[in-house]
């Protein structure tokens, strides 16, 4: 009896092990390309930061003030430093007489969703410097932090990538707005 119990535990704890893991979904922000920010000058992003909860690759959320969790099988096609550098390229199209060349660099603060009351949002905060010399050997012409929050109708990371989409489009608007100004 003792064997046959154990032959048991032993078939049943096998067939727990193959149960399989959900499939992973790999996920990019839309590089449609909205073009909402023509810019008077040619943009060169430098290769952007991120701060360690976010380099994991995993989607992000922020289920409290003080507690992160992370969406367990949706990962980030590449890193988010990549993605979203290649989203603000996307979206700030220099004119066409531009000349002036400015280097952007800066870190990405925040990027994942935000459980809110009554449902959640994603959230995007880049800390970004503009500078004329590559180098970065003069002062920044412009630096300033841009957040964006935009509500998503259910936390699932499918709506929460289109989001954050929205959210650097928000962004690359206000970016356009700035550089607008500074000639």
């Amino acid at each position: 009896m003792k064997r046959l119990c154990c032959l048991i535990m032993l078939a049943v704890i096998a067939a727990a092990g193959c149960a399989s893991a959900p499939e992973t979904r790999y996920y990019t922000l839309d590089m449609q390309g909205g073009g909402r920010g023509v810019v008077p000058v040619r943009l060169e992003i430098l290769p952007l930061d991120s701060i360690q909860p976010l380099s994991r690759g995993q989607i992000l959320i922020q289920a409290t003030p003080t507690e992160i969790e992370y969406y367990a099988a949706d990962r980030w096609a590449a890193g988010i430093e990549e993605l979203v550098a290649r989203k603000l390229e996307v979206e700030l199209v220099p004119s066409p007489d531009a000349d002036r060349v400015l280097y952007v660099s800066g870190a990405i603060l925040d990027f994942g969703q935000v459980d809110v009351e009554g449902g959640a949002e994603a959230c995007a905060t880049l800390r970004l410097s503009f500078y004329a010399d590559r180098r970065r050997e003069t002062p920044a012409v412009l630096e300033k932090t841009y957040a964006a929050r935009v509500a998503v109708a259910e936390p699932t990371a499918e709506t929460v990538v289109g989001a954050l989409s929205d959210a650097v489009e928000r962004i690359a608007s206000v970016i356009a707005a700035d550089l607008k100004n500074l000639s």
